[in-house]
């Protein structure tokens, strides 16, 4: 993995935030139907890196297969640390894959 600049994330979000506009703006008006669709489709996944790069990465939870078998039985049900930390988890992957509100 490289190290990326500060300066370069700004750079990243304008060139996809451009390539999200002309889609939206220039190429979708033409198109219908499946095509339309598709192209609407990998609009909204630019928009969702959008707003990882504004969010920064989710850090992985630990093993979650093993986490969800040990909550599902009970062995966390008196944890609030655990039950924060998933609160924030589960936030910021909202924030990142839902469209804001306007």
């Amino acid at each position: 993995m490289t190290q990326h600049s500060a300066m370069e994330e700004p750079q990243t979000a304008a060139l996809l935030e451009a390539a999200r506009t002309t889609l939206l703006q220039r190429v979708v008006p033409g198109l219908a139907g499946d095509a339309k669709f598709q192209v609407l489709m990998v609009a909204n996944a630019i928009a969702i890196a959008l707003r990882a790069l504004q969010h920064g990465p989710v850090p992985p939870l630990d093993d979650e297969a093993a986490l969800a078998a040990a909550i599902r039985a009970g062995h966390h049900d008196d944890d609030p640390a655990l039950a924060a930390l998933l609160r924030t988890h589960t936030g910021l992957r909202q924030r990142i894959s839902s469209k804001p509100a306007r």
